[in-house]
């Protein structure tokens, strides 16, 4: 009786290839994207607790940070700094974060 069932289940039914529908490849407008965070580096002042962040000097990037951290003996710190903006587009205002550009 079991082989009279599985020979029906597969004479009876042709099973078809599953037909996926492509999805459309829309681009993201230019708002959706996250802006670029470039942070800022300092190392840390001499005789520093750490309990708080002392910043001594401002260097030009990480890898700078890096090479004066392992000289001194000095932490280095990686700051990024943004600005609250409120939003008021929709029934509710909403305060966004937003990255604070410096020219140098």
């Amino acid at each position: 009786m079991t082989a009279s069932v599985a020979e029906q289940v597969s004479e009876g039914k042709v099973t078809q290839p599953a037909v996926r529908t492509e999805r459309s490849s829309r681009k993201p407008a230019a708002n959706d994207s996250p802006p670029v965070v470039a942070p800022r580096f300092f190392l840390g002042k001499t005789g520093a607790n750490g309990s708080a962040p002392s910043f001594e000097r401002e260097l030009a990037n990480e890898a700078e940070a890096m090479i004066e951290s392992l000289k001194s003996g000095l932490t280095y710190y990686s700051v990024v700094e943004y600005r609250a903006v409120p939003d008021c587009s929709g029934k509710q205002p909403i305060v966004k974060k937003e990255t604070v550009r410096r020219n140098g």
